[in-house]
């Protein structure tokens, strides 16, 4: 099976695909790779210990010493139907987690391919 079916079978029909393992194996250059492909626009969150739900919508910004608040990745995506890559999320507190979850699980961050 060539890599552009396992995409199109993964993506396509499943529309979430998750990547396990070490660090450093090129879990994001694959999923890149897979976007490619697919010709998909993708939009990238690298969450961390201190992440919130609200910085899940917004991100602050500092230009000239003023603090802007611009879309996140989460809301870019979701706007533009792009997909978006998840990374880190293991390292995310459990609220954040289960927000992203809920919506995968309801729909509202499908894909369009």
């Amino acid at each position: 099976m060539t890599i552009l079916r396992i995409a199109q079978t993964s993506l396509v029909q499943v529309r979430h695909l998750l990547l396990v393992g070490n660090q450093g194996v090129g879990k994001n250059k694959l999923a890149d790779h897979l976007l490619c492909l697919l010709r998909c626009e993708r939009e990238y969150v690298q969450l961390h210990r201190d992440t919130t739900v609200q910085s899940l919508t917004v991100t602050p910004t500092l230009e000239a010493g003023i603090v802007h608040w611009k879309d996140s990745g989460l809301l870019r995506a979701a706007k533009a139907g792009r997909c978006l890559v998840v990374d880190e999320t293991d390292k995310a507190p459990l609220e954040v987690v289960c927000i992203l979850k809920a919506l995968a699980e309801d729909g509202e961050l499908g894909t369009q391919l």
